[in-house]
């Protein structure tokens, strides 16, 4: 039986589903599981991700080919990221050799119209985080879906994206995969001061970016209590251009601001592990940030109603200012704040990722290899 996990987006997806093809590979080593890459330059990390699980025999890789026409229009309109549509159209009966196709995002679910034969989809979504774009209907055309914890699952039932026996919980898979790749605290500057992470969602129907990012670099150039490291949502500047980059990589400033627009260390947890403080608006990076409960400040510059909003559930694990020119202030109380949210976070995390013990994969896995049947 041939199992294909498939790549078609950001690098940032492979943490979430690379760890249960090494889990599912050491478990049925009978199932033969293949790699299906879009962009080839993705290929290292996943070498890396089986290093980290000891896989001797590396996973057969097969690379997904753009038709000419969209590797045309991309250069054409500036576009870095493959044109996945197409790209799936263009293996028109490419997927009809495997019993089941997983992926992290959810363009594979077009696999289904573009297969005769009974593929079977299974769905692991690359984070944990509440927006609505999270929860949208495609989700529906999977046959399984596995959820890190209990609050996306139920939402997931809730709005009838699945149902009952169709889906699994397994723990956040990404945090097993970073604690086996780790290599200690990576200091980020050489001084003592508090680290402040802000991590804008590339979104901007609910980012701060484009309101605050500017300001938010300008009030912490022209202070000394805080560093600052900016690393928004990989994806904000994945089709940027170098002047683009360079503009806003020009505002950093030698050990105080540190600005990240997309490198590894912006996906590994490697901010979110360092920061002392989160400020974000809709990233999942916040639930990450909180595994290890500290002060987290959400920028509700765009006015959003957020109370009892579901799509901002994770507002509750810290203070919500409605503008930028409220962010030093919130910053300079967090300390004296944090205690009423610390409960919230630990409950929040919880729920959203599971109790760590470190066996997520494996427990993914397992329950791919019972819906299959094997």
């Amino acid at each position: 039986m041939r199992v294909g996990f498939v790549y078609l987006g950001e690098p940032h997806h492979l943490f979430h589903t690379a760890p249960v093809a090494c889990a599912l590979r050491a478990e049925r080593p009978d199932l033969e599981i293949v790699l299906l890459v879009l962009d080839p330059g993705h290929v290292a990390l996943l070498r890396d991700v089986e290093k980290a699980y000891g896989i001797d025999e590396p996973l057969p890789i097969e690379i997904l080919r753009e038709p000419r026409w969209a590797r045309w229009l991309r250069l054409a309109t500036r576009r870095r990221r493959p044109l996945k549509v197409a790209a799936l159209r263009a293996q028109r009966g490419r997927f009809e050799s495997f019993a089941a196709i997983i992926a992290a995002e959810r363009t594979s679910a077009r696999i289904k119209a573009l297969s005769r034969a009974a593929t079977r989809l299974i769905h692991i979504p690359h984070g944990a985080g509440d927006r609505a774009a999270g929860f949208d209907r495609r989700i529906a055309d999977f046959d399984f879906v596995i959820t890190a914890g209990v609050k996306d699952a139920r939402r997931m039932l809730a709005e009838r994206l699945i149902r009952p026996g169709s889906y699994a919980i397994s723990g956040y898979v990404k945090r097993d995969l970073i604690r086996r790749m780790s290599r200690g605290p990576l200091p980020l500057f050489r001084n003592a001061r508090p680290v402040v992470l802000y991590n804008a969602h590339f979104d901007a129907r609910v980012s701060s970016w484009k309101g605050c990012a500017r300001e938010v670099i300008r009030q912490f150039a022209t202070q000394d209590r805080f560093n600052l490291v900016v690393a928004p949502h990989v994806k904000l500047f994945a089709d940027a251009s170098r002047r683009e980059r360079s503009a806003w990589e020009k505002r950093a400033v030698p050990d105080k601001i540190l600005i990240d627009l997309g490198s590894e260390r912006s996906i590994d947890m490697t901010y979110t592990s360092a920061a002392d403080i989160y400020v974000g608006d809709a990233s999942s990076q916040a639930y990450e940030f909180a595994m290890r409960p500290r002060p987290c400040v959400f920028l509700n510059d765009l006015g959003a109603a957020w109370r009892g909003s579901p799509n901002y559930r994770h507002w509750r694990m810290g203070e919500v200012v409605d503008g930028v020119h409220e962010l030093m202030p919130a910053l300079q109380r967090a300390g004296e704040t944090f205690p009423r949210y610390r409960g919230t976070q630990e409950v929040f995390v919880l729920e959203a990722l599971g109790a760590y013990d470190g066996r997520a994969p494996r427990r993914a896995a397992e329950a791919i290899a019972r819906y299959l049947g094997v």
